[in-house]
């Protein structure tokens, strides 16, 4: 063996760190190789002379006998029924026909949606609000749109006797005077939770009726805005809702 002494030492230094590692966290002790580890010990032990060294090797062999211990106890528990190995799962569900893999979806299935929840009336208003998004434009339905906005939000307590057009026209025109792009949050920023709930709905009005862009950054979870250099609505395009809480922002 061509290890010196300070080599030796460490690497039995290394099986006891990783074996009470693995006691410590209570992680899985089959990532220890107790056959490979007391091999590598008998390896060693010619190069140990004192009664120190001879300690360290010794309380290493205790380490792997004790991994040994609960390698078997880990046996015990996934050889019990409360254990489900996932590659005896696995050889199961290749093994499985397809008559009885739909038997056991049929089985544990438990639908979310259930006639309790919703119904065909609530699916018909559903497809009638999706599909009458495209219908909205700035001209003709704007005036309708504009007429019920005021009504939402006079009954809401917000705005009232105010022209809402004019807000969102403010609103455009402070948003085109930022020159870049700005966070929903940071537009909707204010203390007060009357104010902050009045411009999200000013923000509302604007992206439906084309006046600023929306990018959405899914990774870190922001919304983005900018105000288009002439409001349009696109003959074709993707409909979508945006969900964005307004209390506690700001």
């Amino acid at each position: 063996m061509n290890k010196s002494k300070l080599e030796v030492l460490d690497t039995i230094a290394k099986i006891i760190a990783s074996c009470k590692n693995v006691e410590d966290k209570s992680s899985d002790p089959f990532v220890i190789d107790v056959v490979e580890g007391i091999e590598t010990l008998r390896e060693l032990l010619p190069a140990l002379k004192d009664i120190s060294e001879l300690s360290l090797d010794g309380e290493a062999f205790y380490r792997l006998v004790v991994i040994l211990g609960l390698q078997e106890a880990s046996l015990r528990n996934r050889a019990s029924s409360l254990y489900s190995d996932p590659f005896l799962v696995n050889i199961k569900l290749r093994a499985a026909s397809a008559e009885g893999l739909a038997e056991a979806f049929l089985r544990s299935w438990r639908p979310v949606a259930c006639s309790e929840c919703i119904n065909y009336e609530m699916l018909r208003e559903s497809y009638a609000y999706w599909n009458g998004l495209r219908k909205i434009s700035l001209r003709g339905a704007g005036e309708r749109a504009q007429e019920k906005g005021v009504e939402v939000l006079e009954e809401m307590g917000l705005l009232e006797e105010q022209d809402i057009m004019t807000l969102v026209l403010e609103g455009y025109k402070e948003l085109k005077s930022l020159k870049n792009e700005i966070s929903y949050e940071d537009f909707i920023a204010t203390p007060d939770l009357e104010k902050r709930l009045n411009r999200a709905i000013i923000l509302s009005y604007l992206i439906t009726f084309g006046y600023v862009d929306v990018r959405i950054d899914p990774i870190r979870s922001k919304v983005w805005v900018k105000a288009k250099e002439k409001p349009t609505i696109p003959d074709q395009a993707e409909k979508s809702s945006i969900v964005f809480r307004v209390n506690g922002v700001g």
